[in-house]
């Protein structure tokens, strides 16, 4: 009996492999493994005995000749096509085919991505694919990413494609590294894309601040947890009953069965702002009788989001995502640490140093409250 692996990472890695002979042996015992994927079952010794011809007759049930008129024989391409595929095996330039799902499981294994990056791993990856017209992405080149390039930039800017390319890339890495592939057709494709820097602009918030009370009644306390934890409306959005905790003065955002969190920094406490408070007690009663989601009506279950169609431009002046960025420059403005601006955002540490030593809650606490 064959082991996954020595550590869970290995075993994660190995997973797809397995899977993969598993269905081989399911095939073939069936009787319905195709020549291509019998020839490339094969172990070394299997494939390695006698000349290619040998091996291909011996296992698989293709003719060496087809008869193409009364008495009259000819060699079958479909037998010269498996002489060649078991010589390609035999000297190393055959690559097994590895479709998209393969490469995408492998990649969730490894990474244990939020279901909204995974969405956007498929989607990217397929439209590639379908781009292209391969079925294997082994079969990618690099031309083949060029070609995708051009046609997107015709429909989408310069930002977002780059955002694209990168996911591309990212994934194809994984499928390199695994050495499913030989080289990343994917690397360069970003090289000489160059995007308009925009300067962003501080976004104040003293429309808003003015007008949250024209939002719809079931986003008042949304907005008030946005403009007051520097949250992102997702993390505030998916918040459960218990993890408002008024006693110990903090919000904790953690990973549940409808939201997962970005990455490990993202889990946190974040301290509760004295103007927040009031509109925490005035709601308490009724997120307690909630045993689930404090806004299950943000959740869109079938695409895995939150929030989606929300939007206080009209209203406020502002997007939901502006009570971060102006949260982030007020507390840059009262002299704030951008160490400790980090562990309230949840952000993942830029350098090596930043993974080490923590910020006690109490300095977190003083730190928020000098948001206005």
């Amino acid at each position: 009996m064959r082991k996954l692996g020595a550590s869970l990472v290995e075993a994660r890695r190995n997973l797809p492999q397995f899977l993969a002979e598993t269905d081989l042996l399911i095939a073939e015992a069936r009787r319905e493994l195709d020549p291509v994927r019998k020839i490339r079952s094969l172990l070394p010794d299997s494939l390695n005995q006698g000349g290619a011809f040998d091996v291909v007759e011996e296992y698989t049930r293709v003719p060496a000749h087809i008869e193409v008129g009364p008495g009259e024989w000819t060699e079958n391409p479909e037998f010269i096509k498996l002489m060649e595929l078991v010589q390609a095996r035999r000297d190393g330039s055959d690559k097994q085919p590895r479709s998209k799902d393969e490469l995408l499981q492998l990649a969730a294994s490894l990474k244990q991505p939020a279901r909204a990056t995974a969405d956007l791993w498929n989607r990217h990856l397929s439209a590639l694919m379908e781009s292209c017209g391969k079925e294997s992405i082994t079969d990618i080149t690099e031309d083949d990413v060029l070609n995708f390039r051009a046609q997107q930039l015709e429909h989408i800017t310069i930002n977002s494609l780059k955002t694209k390319l990168r996911y591309i890339r990212a994934l194809l890495e994984i499928a390199k590294d695994q050495r499913w592939i030989d080289s990343n057709p994917a690397d360069g494709a970003t090289k000489h894309m160059v995007s308009k820097v925009k300067i962003k602009e501080v976004v104040r918030l003293d429309q808003a601040d003015s007008h949250w009370q024209e939002l719809p009644e079931p986003q008042h306390l949304l907005w008030h947890l946005c403009r007051w934890t520097g949250a992102h409306i997702s993390e505030v959005a998916g918040l459960k009953g218990d993890d408002i905790d008024l006693k110990e003065g903090v919000i904790n955002i953690r990973p549940n069965e409808c939201r997962d969190l970005k990455n490990p920094y993202r889990q946190r406490l974040v301290p509760i702002h004295s103007k927040l408070l009031p509109y925490l007690k005035q709601s308490k009663a009724d997120i307690d009788t909630k045993d689930g989601l404090v806004f299950p009506w943000a959740y869109n279950a079938e695409r895995g989001r939150w929030c989606e169609g929300i939007s206080w431009k009209r209203k406020l002046g502002v997007t939901p995502k502006a009570t971060r960025d102006w949260a982030a420059s007020c507390l840059r403005d009262q002299g704030v640490n951008e160490f400790v601006i980090g562990r309230l955002f949840g952000h993942s540490p830029k350098t090596i140093t930043g993974q080490y030593g923590s910020v006690s809650q109490q300095a977190l606490a003083e730190a928020l409250e000098l948001l206005s």
